[in-house]
């Protein structure tokens, strides 16, 4: 009878021993947490053609306001001759030769420059072009203070300065210098804005 029960009590220590080991087994095991992924920044992307454009465009700059002195020195001659007979014509074509002089050395500089790309390029062609006209209207100035303001003064107590075929011909090349002007505005603004640099209208220059 005891060795009945001892062997009862055996079976029982037995059966729950290893339920222990049982349920021990099927507990959840810890794993380490997987790696996050790595997030990488997109890299800002420079073109070369908008970080080379600047120095371009600062050298258009100043040739800008170089030339706007040109323009103003050129309608202050032209209205003091049309208007008031102002200068004598020996000083007015020096003063418009001046200004004739200064234009043909600020094409020099401009074609000199490094367009950098085909916006750039462009610019300058537009710029050259407004350059061209404007040359041209200066020398047709000149024609005509010593062919037809010369005479007038000699011949005339009165101001009175016939225009002539030079003076249309100034002014045809002028209207085309502003129409050359205009779209050379148009083009460079926006570039000049870019870089923080001053904005031209056609008459300023």
């Amino acid at each position: 009878m005891v060795a009945v029960l001892a062997l009862a009590a055996g079976i029982f220590l037995g059966s729950s021993s290893d339920d222990s080991s049982d349920q021990a087994t099927e507990l959840p095991v810890a794993t380490s947490a997987a790696p996050l992924p790595t997030v990488t920044e997109a890299p800002t992307t420079v073109t070369t053609e908008s970080a080379g454009l600047e120095p371009l465009v600062i050298e258009l700059d100043g040739i800008l306001h170089r030339s706007a002195n040109g323009r103003e020195a050129i309608v202050e001659v032209i209205g003091g001759v049309t208007a008031e007979c102002r200068y004598e014509p020996d000083d007015a074509a020096d003063r418009i030769s001046t200004v004739l002089d200064n234009r043909r050395s600020i094409r020099q500089e401009l074609l000199d420059l490094d367009t950098v790309d085909s916006e750039g390029a462009q610019l300058v062609a537009l710029y050259d072009a407004a350059l061209v006209a404007s040359i041209e209207s200066n020398e047709h100035y000149v024609d005509w203070v010593w062919r037809s303001y010369s005479v007038a003064r000699q011949d005339a107590d009165d101001c009175f300065v016939p225009q002539g075929d030079d003076f249309v011909d100034a002014v045809e090349d002028s209207d085309r210098a502003t129409a050359a002007k205009k779209e050379f505005v148009a083009a460079y603004n926006p570039v000049a804005e870019r870089y923080g640099l001053r904005v031209w209208s056609d008459t300023d220059f």
